[in-house]
């Protein structure tokens, strides 16, 4: 199967994987390995790094999160 499409995490970057726990297409920066997830579900699960954005500074977390709990 082909994977087409930019990835539903950033629409920045070329979709090259699917997330198998919710089916959205993702870009190597927002795949993990381990799991096979993205790293909106790896976050919400606990496992891998969960949401980090290697290396643009931007992250996956909207503008108002509040990271400091």
């Amino acid at each position: 199967m082909s994977i087409t499409g930019l990835c539903m995490v950033c629409e920045r970057r070329e979709a090259t994987q699917r997330c198998q726990r919710c089916g959205r297409l993702i870009c190597e920066v927002h795949y993990e390995d381990g799991t096979g997830y993205c790293t909106q579900c790896a976050a919400e699960v606990g496992v891998g790094r969960g949401g980090t954005d290697a290396g643009d500074g931007e992250g996956d977390l909207p503008d108002d999160a509040d990271v400091y709990r």
